[in-house]
């Protein structure tokens, strides 16, 4: 071999080192700004390769040779990499695609975080992004959840309102209710709505999140909106448990297996993608449930399942009267389902009548706003999916509560 071959490798090696070294990587080849965690293992990259490419340009060993070759080898696939990096970045959406899918190697970046008592917020800061029907949404707040934060003083001429529920309550009823309640009492009152909707709650979720959260911030009013989530454990060859830890599981983000590869390059990540196998190992899904086996034959059959339901819509309600809070009761409007039966729309009726027996039973303790039967099924329009409602939809279902609790406030004042 020619002693200028070796010089040659060892500065293209070299050169590539230095194109790699994190000041320059960020400039010329992230896809975006480098995640701290990253930084001390590229420079140990980046000094390693510039280590290799002066050893084999100025060192003479008997294995020179071969090491060369392989130096020149990595160098090349490194090189390949960055080039594919520089015409990735010109695409914004493959751009941004392959951004989403290294986020999801780092557990800080996810819109969620484990809590101790609620089983999990979201993250703030942290936008939700990847999901069709919650997607928009505010990043959460400081205490975990949609919209502004709101001082946990009331001031004298605040009408507050606490508003419950899984995503179907997260994507925005509640903003519809604040502006009814400041356009109608403005400027004596001042309406303040507090959304505790978070996606995947069940009624347990958010028993827990109105005992611990809700009733400290001393609401006028709490509106509990809740029915599709709790059909996630109902009919499964696990005996039902009311703590409903038959399903669910301690919240955990897992780190995909291929962490290392995806975070390292994008054409690893194109592959993913083009065979299909990008999909979002830490969802929200795969971060909370126990696998599920559904038993066989009718899913829905057995009504005592709802008892767990309904005894938490009842210490809702408990808790609310001995705090001077108003419980607003709803039940929740579907789309048209034409699945056999066992459908989560089976599971959402079958809460709908639970919640208007409850009603019924509470009497005037309660406010109660029969959504399911203002909404009707065959209004395909106001929906998403099942039970998530468009902009429309959404300002139906928060005109129909703001109105009852503006009403109830007018009656009592």
């Amino acid at each position: 071999m020619s002693p200028r071959i070796p010089r040659l490798i060892g500065g293209a090696i070299a050169v590539v080192a230095v194109l790699c070294s994190p000041p320059v990587a960020e400039q010329l080849f992230a896809l975006t700004p480098l995640h701290a965690a990253d930084v001390a293992p590229l420079w140990a990259f980046s000094a390693g390769l510039l280590f290799a490419g002066a050893l084999i340009a100025f060192v003479s060993f008997p294995g020179r040779p071969p090491i060369a070759a392989l130096g020149f080898a990595i160098a090349g696939l490194v090189g390949v990499e960055l080039i594919a990096r520089v015409v990735i970045g010109q695409t914004e959406a493959t751009r941004w695609q392959l951004v989403k899918l290294a986020n999801q190697t780092y557990p800080e970046l996810s819109a969620y975080r484990a809590h101790p008592f609620l089983h999990f917020t979201g993250r703030p800061g942290n936008p939700l992004d990847g999901n069709a029907a919650l997607g928009g949404l505010p990043p959460c707040n400081e205490d975990g959840f949609f919209g502004p934060a709101i001082r946990r003083a009331k001031g004298r001429n605040v009408i507050r309102v606490a508003c419950l529920g899984g995503s179907t309550t997260a994507t925005g009823y509640p903003g519809r209710v604040r502006e009814m309640l400041t356009k109608e009492f403005r400027p004596r009152w001042f309406g303040e709505v507090i959304n505790y909707g978070m996606g995947w709650y069940t009624s347990a979720h958010s028993a827990v999140n109105f005992i611990l959260n809700a009733v400290d911030y001393s609401p006028d009013y709490v509106v509990f909106h809740h029915a599709w989530n709790d059909g996630k454990g109902r009919g499964l060859v696990q005996p039902m448990r009311g703590d409903y830890s038959h399903f669910l599981k301690p919240f955990e983000i897992e780190r995909p297996k291929d962490a290392l590869l995806v975070r390292s390059s994008v054409i690893y990540r194109l592959a993913k993608t083009y065979f299909g196998s990008a999909a979002n190992s830490t969802s929200l899904d795969a971060a909370v449930l126990e696998p599920i086996a559904v038993k066989a034959g009718p899913r829905y059959d057995d009504l005592r399942e709802l008892d767990y339901y309904a005894r938490n819509v009842r210490t809702i309600v408990a808790v609310a009267r001995a705090n001077d809070i108003v419980p607003v009761l709803t039940t929740q409007p579907h789309c048209g389902d034409t699945r056999p039966p066992g459908s989560a729309a089976e599971h959402i009726d079958q809460c709908n009548a639970r919640m208007r027996e409850l009603a019924a039973e509470f009497g005037d303790e309660v406010l109660f706003v029969d959504l399911a039967a203002q909404i009707l099924p065959t209004q395909g329009e106001l929906f998403v999916d099942l039970g998530h409602m468009t902009r429309e939809g959404i300002r139906i279902k928060g005109e129909a509560i703001g109105a009852v609790i503006v009403e109830d406030w007018r009656r009592r004042h």
